[in-house]
């Protein structure tokens, strides 16, 4: 079960109600927590919205895939439209290009996570999208990008649980493979600041199949300060206690962000904004510790980049996008590290 500090109850941004095509009730998906299955997604769905820090329009589209497919991001370029109607959104056409989610194909880029398909072309700010679908269990999708980057959304992962759950999950009757962690992984970097605390970031080994993530973050700020969390990858947990947490930026920081071509598209729609203590945003937050679980949200959707869902232990002080790339290199830099192993027939 999930494990978050603090008392403050949690109340879910929506309901997990069916819809009249079979989603997933809330108690279904809790029933589905014990699965061991690999998953895809059920039919299409698309959402659009603009890019982050590009400013421009953006639509993602994810689409089922058979077993084994993995995550794959096709990018197209803006001549080629997404195809539209009820389609399995296989299509492959000269103008675009496949990138499956792996660290191998990890690019640097400030701010976001970002994949280079080796043509030129990069896809940016994939974590939310990735954050949604492992945290939903979602083993195999391609998901078609048309634009720089993915959509921002809301800021968080909801918007993309939502459509993704609308559209249902099916098993592909094969049984989940795990990247299990055999040896302790440690990755260090400075401290942002010349007074702030280094930044740490562990992948441990773990008796009981699946991830957990003991995080923790320090700021300055009086409105964020020191908070931390400890959490279990469960699809129902992650939807009503993680999937809601928004991305956020201090205010000081947002014409030198734009001067350097990010966050153009950025608001108070969706980022939650910071200024000398107080929340920019006139709704405020939807819970007391949201800036830690959104970092929380980013940690999982870069640990997606593993390959397959991680069997571990993660734990991190101060983490962002660079670290915890670094943290998956490490991992993967010695075979000894880790070993691929099929879920425990026990749990299905």
């Amino acid at each position: 079960m999930a494990i978050l500090h603090g008392s403050e109850a949690l109340i879910p941004t929506r309901p997990m109600n069916s819809d009249p095509d079979g989603a997933w009730t809330q108690s279904s998906l809790a029933g589905a927590l014990s699965s061991r299955a690999r998953f895809s997604i059920a039919k299409p769905v698309e959402l659009s919205g603009v890019g982050l820090h590009s400013g421009k329009p953006c639509r993602v589209r994810f689409a089922p895939a058979k077993a084994g497919h993995g995550l794959v991001f096709i990018l197209r370029n803006a001549q080629s439209p997404l195809p539209s109607g009820e389609t399995d959104g296989s299509e492959i056409a000269i103008d675009e290009a496949g990138v499956d989610a792996h660290i191998r194909h990890l690019t640097p880029s400030n701010l976001c996570t970002a994949l280079d398909a080796g043509d030129g072309r990069v896809v940016r700010l994939v974590e939310h999208a990735l954050a949604a679908l492992a945290g939903l269990g979602v083993d195999d999708a391609e998901i078609r990008v048309d634009g720089p980057e993915l959509p921002i959304l809301d800021g968080s992962a909801a918007p993309f649980c939502d459509a993704i759950l609308r559209a249902g999950l099916v098993k592909t009757g094969e049984r989940r493979r795990y990247l299990r962690v055999l040896r302790p992984i440690e990755v260090r970097a400075p401290a942002l600041t010349p007074d702030g605390p280094e930044r740490v970031a562990q992948l441990l080994p773990r008796e009981e199949c699946g991830l957990d993530l003991d995080l923790e973050i320090d700021f300055a700020d009086a409105a964020i300060g020191r908070q931390s969390v400890h959490f279990t990858l469960e699809r129902e947990a992650f939807v009503n206690e993680i999937s809601f947490a928004r991305t956020f930026g201090f205010a000081h920081e947002v014409e030198a962000l734009r001067e350097a071509g990010l966050a153009r598209g950025g608001s108070l729609d969706n980022a939650v904004v910071v200024a000398d203590g107080e929340v920019l945003n006139p709704e405020g937050l939807r819970h007391a510790d949201e800036f830690v679980r959104h970092k929380l949200l980013d940690a999982i959707g870069d640990l997606a980049l593993a390959g397959g869902p991680i069997w571990g232990s993660y734990r991190a002080s101060q983490p962002g996008h660079a670290l915890n790339g670094a943290l998956l290199r490490a991992l993967l830099s010695d075979s000894d590290n880790w070993a691929w192993e099929l879920a425990p027939e026990t749990t299905e």
